[in-house]
């Protein structure tokens, strides 16, 4: 991967804020295309976001929001690289952050739906396009840094209950880990992303560390598997519920993301979540489905049958960097 100082010419404004620890570097689009001004890097901008985002060399992050807000006409776009340098097809928890920038910019009331449509790219500049690409819901202020905001997630495009079936046992029996035995249902979820949704049996989330969820993560990613249960390279969001529990208040989950591995927090995997119970449940979840995730708790409930997930919106530290 080549130095940060090969993609920027002047120095580069950024903020960093989290979403439950899921942690991003928000960067205005007008000042990105300043800081690589007379260079061609922008067209290089993935491989220069994958480099913003490495732990140890770069300043460290989960994915890199870019954004822009047109004064005139109030269009707000937005688009998102994950750490490996993809463009995000969706995230929630960036999302949040985007709703407390905007909010605290004071872009924003914070309380009327707004449309944020997908930032298109060209060698030289970011544009918005016609496309929309999120509708952020409201946000507060908590504290100087804190906000708590909600955003829209769209509704499940495809989903595909009862993938644990018999055959798949059977067909996994030889060769299958003995953790097998503790998961009670798999679902596919479309939403803008694909996911996996692996429930637990009530009791065996605790018996699980993040090396063992890493490498049901992998099993699950695995072309084999994939091919298997007929889906697309997912996220494998587990999830520890009893359905039948009408009074379960918080529900434990994690999420092994593609291209990211296991993350602290995952709004879209969450969503994901709710859709997969709502089925296997028959419709019985609760009408705010909160979710415990290593980096902090998220609520997902449905409005006018749209996925909403609130959580909270850090914002962590304000820099102008320059790249040496």
């Amino acid at each position: 991967m080549k130095p940060l100082e090969s993609f920027f010419t002047s120095a580069l404004k950024i903020e960093k804020w989290h979403g439950a620890e899921n942690d991003f570097l928000f960067v205005n689009a007008p000042d990105l295309e300043f800081a690589v001004e007379n260079s061609s890097h922008l067209q290089s901008w993935p491989e220069a976001a994958a480099a913003l985002c490495q732990r140890n060399t770069g300043l460290g992050a989960d994915g890199v929001v870019v954004w822009t807000h047109d004064a005139i006409t109030k269009k707000t776009a937005a688009a998102i690289w994950n750490s490996d340098g993809s463009r995000a097809q969706t995230c929630g928890n960036a999302l949040r952050c985007l709703a407390a920038v905007l909010l605290e910019n004071k872009l924003w009331n914070g309380t009327s739906p707004l449309e944020v449509h997908e930032l298109d790219e060209s060698s030289t500049k970011f544009s918005a396009g016609v496309r929309t690409f999120a509708c952020l819901r409201s946000a507060i202020q908590t504290e100087s840094s804190e906000f708590t905001a909600a955003v829209g997630m769209g509704t499940a495009i495809a989903l595909r209950a009862g993938l644990l079936t018999a055959q798949t046992q059977r067909l996994n029996a030889q060769h299958a880990p003995a953790w097998m035995q503790q998961i009670s249902a798999l679902s596919f979820v479309q939403l803008a992303n694909p996911h996996l949704v692996v429930r637990l049996k009530p009791g065996s989330f605790t018996n699980f560390n993040n090396e063992l969820f890493c490498e049901m993560g992998r099993y699950f990613q695995s072309e084999k598997m994939c091919e298997e249960l007929g889906i697309p390279l997912s996220n494998i969001g587990f999830i520890e519920a009893d359905p039948q529990a009408q009074n379960t208040n918080v529900l434990n989950a994690i999420v092994y993301e593609r291209g990211a591995g296991l993350t602290q927090c995952c709004g879209s995997g969450g969503c994901a979540m709710r859709v997969a119970l709502k089925e296997e449940s028959n419709g019985s979840v609760p009408e705010l489905l909160k979710l415990r995730m290593p980096g902090g708790v998220i609520a997902i409930s449905e409005l006018d049958n749209e996925l909403i997930l609130s959580g909270p919106a850090q914002k962590i530290a304000r820099l102008e960097a320059t790249f040496l």
